[in-house]
């Protein structure tokens, strides 16, 4: 029982499953990118400028023309 006490307080909560689960699917799009064309798995800049803006912009907007 102690163990699972522990566990509990380890566990993320549901915003941070969330995030976490938004990382994997923008990871798989980025993977199927790759396996289309090479470039995009080398490219850190590419990667990085990928990341920056599904993970910050696209989001960002969204929010901004739903309200």
């Amino acid at each position: 029982m102690a163990v699972l006490h522990v566990l509990r307080k380890w566990a993320p909560n549901r915003a941070e499953l969330r995030t976490f689960l938004k990382y994997c699917f923008l990871a798989a799009i980025y993977v199927t990118l790759g396996v289309i064309n090479g470039f995009f798995v080398v490219a850190f800049w590419f990667g990085l400028a990928f990341l920056f803006l599904t993970a910050w912009v696209i989001p960002t907007l969204w929010r901004r023309l739903t309200r």
